[in-house]
């Protein structure tokens, strides 16, 4: 009897444990992808992210949202340096790890500062050249002598050892000369060892650590950023059911939307995403609007309208810290610089899909019972108009909408080859400028803008295209026609034995058995890109999602058949496997298609956690099972609704079956032994041209439909 009350006090002490930790201010959980071992801590003092891997290189990286700074460890050898108990958050902006290992480690690289050039330097881009071109373009900060003698300094930083020779630090004052960051490495037990080359530059110097346990101590004068608690997240409802859940990949998803969801702004990914980017930011709020609160969901539509431009383009991503004055400083044209000084923060708009996602943002907020944003005299009021008169000058066009010039990407394909090097991305013009359509007749049919407000201020900041809208509904109606058929242009229709050829090429190239069956895409399918010719990119894609999320389905819907195909055909035809939804195939395309796309990039056959999710949501919100209304209403037939449902089911089964990688940004796939399609974690091998996070905004929204459906059962 005593064993069992023993045992009972036990579980029960366990439990309580486990709900302290999870409803704690302060954060600290772990995530391994593949060989990385990924550790977060954040607390009101601070929020890091501490990397070990091994490979493709053994290194250590401290990330910190604050300044979107830290620091890297380059080791020599395939081994990485194994952790000793937990990182600690020593106070503000500075955090502890133990390091501990038998033998001496060899440091041949390390890098302090911006997250960035850490960054740049991991994809290829090395720290060399990062300080070649500061000291190429050095002469144009001499008009600024304090900035000049910070970048001296940054060019040339020096290791400072302790007396005892167990501690060495190296402080640099960052590029804005406002800020600094520093790092300390101390062993517990012997000398620590710095050959000094390169010019003396720390950053190559070879350092040579005794066996043991050595600590390494990262700190910036970055101010933290602002978490929320989980009462200020996550709506009623939602903070009900976490609590009495007992999945364990629930807790890591809330983890991780906890480490990337602050105040001042929602980041992309960590480690290598550790600041604002708009399309993150905006598809995992819809993802996310059955659990957040509308207060939640303001902060990142306030941190979207703040980087909202007078074009009304919204930013894609903010460049800060030294990477902000590094892009000014090499910029030929030098066009960012501000002749009172360089600038600090550098929004980035050279994507053109954000622009077109915040409208069915707001209506999805809208839904929840959000109502802040659409009052004039609000902050967001006057940069909001400005992007909806950005929407409707491209609606009323009525022309497909091109990447921006000099660019090879424009939406969320955003790798040199994610859009086969077309020119007019299929996600914004076959679904994303609709759906703003649709999204702002809703809003203006429902008066939830005030009209007068919206002409009053279109009038004073001359918002003529705003003006048409809302003055001429006929107008509008006519352009709506023609993009909610925008879709045809990028149908593809090959003859049968075409379609088996390629098919079959593509099948022995990935190891798998000729077709058997008749050869699928009767119908065609809808192609990833228009040319600058406009003829279609043969890729098979993801992003007709897009149309099923916000799109009316009735018998009438032509796109429907060749939409769903995709997902209703098996790898290596199709983008359904046993290892999640693929976002890419070049099953019906050439040889140079088929390398452009394939396992090993960033873009190609590869699976991405939130485009799984978001047809999950899709199909639900078709289905009438989302927090939001249905866009078909009840046209959707039994015929069309058997249709979504069977997709839905599959898709259901292999986010359920993927748990465990459902916090990674993307992943791979390969063949095992017995010829089964089985997910490996992406970016760890040679031939990938970048690595995955651990922890994406857009994967942890997993859990808006995780607790949807719990909470609806």
């Amino acid at each position: 009897m005593k064993i069992r009350k023993f045992n009972f006090l036990l579980t029960f002490i366990v439990i309580i444990s486990s709900f302290q930790a999870l409803f704690a201010d302060n954060l600290d959980f772990s995530v391994d992808v593949g060989t990385d071992k990924n550790y977060f801590v954040q607390s009101a003092n601070g929020a890091f992210h501490i990397i070990l891997s091994k490979t493709p290189k053994s290194r250590c990286v401290i990330a910190s949202p604050a300044g979107n700074s830290g620091c890297a460890l380059f080791f020599r050898g395939k081994e990485a340096p194994k952790l000793i108990g937990k990182p600690t958050i020593n106070g503000r902006e500075s955090v502890t790890i133990s390091i501990t290992s038998p033998a001496p480690h060899i440091i041949d690289l390390s890098i302090l500062g911006s997250l960035r050039v850490i960054r740049d330097h991991t994809e290829g881009h090395a720290l060399n050249k990062t300080l070649d071109n500061i000291r190429k373009n050095i002469d144009k900060l001499k008009d600024n002598p304090e900035k000049y003698e910070v970048a001296k300094k940054w060019l040339t930083p020096t290791w400072v050892k302790s007396h005892s020779d167990k501690e060495i630090t190296l402080q640099l004052t960052a590029l804005d000369t406002k800020n600094w960051y520093k790092l300390e490495i101390k062993s517990e037990n012997g000398k620590i060892y710095v050959a000094k080359r390169y010019n003396s530059n720390a950053f190559k110097s070879s350092i040579k650590l005794p066996p043991g346990k050595v600590s390494i101590s990262y700190s910036s004068s970055f101010k933290p950023l602002t978490p929320f608690s989980l009462k200020e997240l996550l709506n009623k409802k939602a903070l009900a059911t976490v609590s009495k859940t007992k999945k364990s990949h629930i807790k890591q998803q809330l983890n991780g939307l906890r480490f990337l969801t602050y105040r001042e702004k929602y980041l992309a990914g960590s480690w290598r995403f550790l600041t604002y980017f708009g399309r993150d930011s905006l598809l995992s709020l819809r993802m996310l609007i059955p659990i957040l609160t509308p207060d939640a969901v303001e902060a990142g539509i306030k941190a979207a309208a703040a980087r909202i431009n007078k074009n009304g383009e919204i930013a894609h991503e903010e460049d800060i810290g030294d990477q902000a004055i590094i892009d000014q400083l090499t910029d030929s044209n030098n066009s960012t610089y501000n002749k009172k000084g360089y600038l600090n923060i550098i929004n980035n708009y050279n994507m053109i899909d954000q622009n077109f996602l915040l409208l069915p943002l707001l209506l999805d907020y809208y839904y929840i019972g959000g109502r802040d944003v659409f009052k004039d005299g609000t902050e967001t009021f006057t940069p909001i108009c400005r992007n909806l008169n950005l929407v409707f000058k491209q609606v009323f066009t009525a022309k497909p909408i091109s990447i921006k010039k000099g660019q090879d990407a424009g939406d969320w394909r955003d790798s040199n080859s994610g859009l086969g090097y077309g020119k007019y991305p299929f996600s914004v013009n076959a679904a994303m400028v609709p759906a703003a359509i649709e999204a702002f007749d809703i809003l203006i049919n429902k008066n939830i803008w005030n009209k007068n407000e919206l002409l009053k201020t279109a009038k004073k900041e001359n918002l003529t295209f705003l003006l048409d809208a809302i003055n001429k509904p006929e107008s509008l109606n006519k352009v709506k026609a023609v993009w909610f058929n925008m879709w045809s242009k990028f149908l593809v229709k090959q003859p049968s034995e075409e379609r088996v050829k390629l098919l079959n090429e593509n099948r022995k190239e990935l190891g798998f058995p000729e077709l058997t069956t008749q050869s699928p895409y009767t119908t065609g399918f809808l192609a990833v890109s228009l040319k600058e010719s406009s003829l279609p990119v043969p890729i098979i894609q993801s992003d007709t999602l897009f149309m099923l999320l916000d799109f009316p389905i009735s018998d009438s819907s032509k796109w429907l058949s060749p939409a769903c195909a995709p997902f209703e055909i098996n790898l290596p035809d199709g983008l359904m496997s046993d290892a999640g939804v693929i976002v890419a195939s070049p099953a019906l395309a050439n040889e140079k298609y088929r390398k452009m796309f394939d396992v090993n990039h960033y873009h190609g056959e590869v699976i991405w956690a939130w485009p799984q999710l978001m047809l999950k949501i899709a199909l639900m919100k078709q289905l009438g099972k989302w927090a939001t209304p249905s866009p078909s209403g009840d046209k959707l037939s039994s015929k069309n609704r058997a249709k979504l449902t069977n997709i839905s089911t599959r898709d259901t089964e292999l986010i359920k079956k993927l748990s465990i990688w459902s916090t990674s940004e993307l992943w791979a796939w390969k063949l095992d032994k017995k010829g089964q399609i089985v997910p490996v974690a992406y970016g760890q091998d040679a031939a990938n041209d970048t690595e995955s996070n651990a922890v994406q905004l857009w994967s942890v929204a997993a859990l808006g439909p995780e607790l949807w459906d719990i909470m609806n059962k």
